[in-house]
């Protein structure tokens, strides 16, 4: 299914989300009225289990039974296998370890911040988010943007260790997807020996990454008060299409009439708000 949310062996889909059952797009899974700390989260996200990690055994030529280089991967409260060859470097991090390492991030232990979480696939994909209002960005009070920390793992290594920051609210695999393109990631670790090493070193890396947000934020500020002239609009659009006016007038009077109603050529301010509706307008 395109949610790809896990189903345990009670039937229950494995992820939650807070506010109403309309809140995911796809109606499934537990709703809180509020953010959570990490151990409710991962009750009701359905992630209150561990994974062991097994040496892998096979039968010899003289039939003998012998340990062998691979591992296996398994979740304890059903013996599921999760990922069938890892190497011995291959180190697992509980989901709880994750939710604790979420809380150190926000420098906010314990606190009640977790906005969703849940598992995809086979239940080897965990995610969890939280809300980050310091990152938030809000464009002359009306074009706000809400920021949610993501952090991610495989259990079965077909995923690194995964954290970023976006706007992106993850509820399944697509809203995932979406929300780690961004350009605002904050780490990303293999499952190795030093991965609790590298770990130590995010902290810094999500402040610089709060920063970076606030300073977009002054940037889009500035823009906003920013008036644009019928004059310059033209010469912006000229100098990108110069063969507009000398080779097609039809399309130059076109464009002409869209700059009279143009919210950029209107003495208010332009906001991105305004920039989003007239884009569809084609000239």
């Amino acid at each position: 299914m395109a949610h790809d949310l896990f189903t345990d062996h009670t039937g229950r889909a494995c992820m939650f989300v807070v506010g109403t059952r309309e809140d995911a797009w796809h109606k499934l899974g537990q709703r809180c009225d509020s953010a959570v700390n990490w151990e409710a989260a991962m009750t009701l996200a359905g992630l209150d289990w561990q994974v062991v990690k097994n040496q892998n055994y096979c039968r010899n030529a003289a039939g003998q039974v012998v340990p062998v280089s691979s591992y296996s991967i398994f979740r304890d409260t059903d013996n599921a296998e999760l990922a069938s060859n890892v190497g011995e470097g291959f180190t697992i991090k509980q989901n709880h370890e994750c939710f604790a390492f979420v809380d150190d991030l926000l420098q906010a232990n314990g606190g009640a911040h977790y906005d969703s979480a849940g598992a995809l696939g086979n239940g080897a994909t965990v995610w969890c988010a939280v809300r980050v209002p310091r990152a938030d960005i809000s464009v002359n009070g009306e074009d706000k943007s809400e920021s949610y920390l993501v952090f991610t793992t495989a259990h079965d290594g077909s995923m690194a260790h995964t954290a970023a920051l976006s706007s992106v609210r993850v509820v399944c695999r697509n809203t995932l997807r979406q929300a780690l393109s961004t350009n605002t990631g904050i780490l990303r670790i293999k499952h190795t020996k030093n991965a609790n090493a590298r770990f130590d070193d995010a902290k810094r890396t999500m402040e610089g990454v709060v920063m970076d947000a606030k300073r977009l934020e002054a940037k889009l500020q500035m823009l906003a008060t920013r008036r644009i002239t019928r004059e310059s609009m033209t010469a912006v659009m000229d100098s990108s299409s110069p063969s507009l006016r000398t080779k097609n007038k039809t399309l130059h009077g076109a464009k002409t009439s869209w700059l009279k109603s143009c919210p950029f050529t209107n003495p208010t301010i332009a906001t991105r708000s305004q920039l989003s509706g007239a884009l569809p307008i084609t000239c």
